[in-house]
């Protein structure tokens, strides 16, 4: 199948490749409040994780709409720019943790990191409920699965080693046994020099679509590596001392996203209005439409979370020896913020 037809037969929901669920991907905000105490009239700012483009249609949303100023809030819109003689922890996590920004989006591993490390942090909703980290391999190379990496040479950068390495580990295959190199130049990939990309399916998975490449895509929660992607985080305490301003930011973002889940052609218009760079709007609307099932698989509303997703991801970090021995889940989220009205019937929350 060409990358084309596997992209488009992606925004069904569910699709299956080289025996993986095809799902989708998406990143990170950070609310900076100027008068943390009530949620009416407080003053916010929200920073996000990279640039400014539609994998933050739903904020874009909750600004545009009115969703923030309805509840009580004034919300500005940042993107995360790194300064050129920055800090090494000059993050997401690090500016909400130095007190920089009251909320922030990171990836749940480093949620579960940071937390790790002493500082209160702790996740308040799930944006993507499915990482958009993917395994991507070229199908001249013969691989069929994951299994078939051993003995190849696999891109993996340093931010997705964990996700490849669950990933080798719950398929049975020896990380030794593959030779991992840390590169962007997507032509090692094109020339099959490099069959085995790991990316984010928002990025790499567009530009394979857009030349034409056949690839298969592995999804890591197809394979036991249930790991959230993008999650909303804030700290311990401002949840004891603005719970109401911590309810109403959590709540107009997440009817933000459903927003700009259910109208995705006029999300994709939004991050245009933020930022010159976020002009391609062929890449813009792929990216959100790539991000739907991630954010959105069916299986609960967005924003939720679940007990046992975390204490999945929170094993996986210490059979790694990422983290230490006492972290529990209860410790990185709380669903206090939350409701349940839009739950399948069937789903139990944990």
């Amino acid at each position: 199948m060409s990358a084309t037809a596997e992209m488009s037969h992606r925004r069904g929901g569910a699709r299956r490749c080289g025996g993986a669920t095809v799902l989708g991907l998406g990143l990170a905000l950070v609310v900076a409040a100027t008068r943390p105490a009530a949620a009416a009239g407080a003053e916010v700012t929200l920073q996000l994780k990279w640039h400014h483009q539609s994998q933050f249609a739903g904020f874009y949303a909750a600004d545009r709409l009115g969703f923030y100023r309805a509840a009580g809030v004034t919300v500005r819109l940042e993107e995360f720019r790194v300064p050129p003689a920055a800090a090494a922890d000059d993050t997401v996590a690090g500016r909400v943790v130095a007190g920089r920004a009251a909320f922030g989006i990171d990836s749940a591993e480093n949620v579960i990191r940071v937390r790790d490390q002493g500082h209160p942090v702790r996740a308040v909703a799930a944006i993507y409920h499915r990482t958009p980290i993917v395994i991507m391999v070229l199908r001249a190379s013969g691989i069929r699965t994951p299994r078939g990496i051993a003995g190849h040479t696999a891109r993996v950068p340093s931010a997705h080693l964990l996700t490849f390495s669950a990933v080798m580990k719950m398929v049975g295959v020896d990380i030794g046994s593959v030779r991992i190199i840390d590169s962007d130049d997507f032509a090692l990939f094109r020339s099959g020099a490099v069959p085995v990309w790991t990316t984010y399916i928002t990025w790499d998975g567009y530009r394979a679509e857009t030349e034409q490449l056949d690839v298969a895509v592995f999804y890591p929660e197809d394979y036991g590596v249930p790991f959230y992607g993008d999650v909303l985080f804030t700290t311990d305490p401002l949840i004891r001392t603005a719970p109401e301003l911590v309810r109403a930011v959590v709540a107009a973002s997440l009817r933000g996203w459903r927003h700009a889940l259910d109208h995705p052609e006029q999300a994709i218009s939004w991050p245009t209005l933020y930022s010159d760079r976020a002009r391609d709007v062929a890449f813009q609307r792929n990216l959100l439409l790539t991000s739907l099932p991630l954010i959105d698989p069916g299986t609960a509303p967005i924003g939720w979370m679940a007990r046992s997703h975390w204490a999945d991801m929170i094993e996986m970090l210490r059979d790694h020896g990422l983290i230490g021995p006492t972290l529990a889940a209860d410790d990185v989220f709380t669903t206090a913020f939350l409701t349940e009205d839009r739950l399948p019937p069937s789903q139990t929350p944990r």
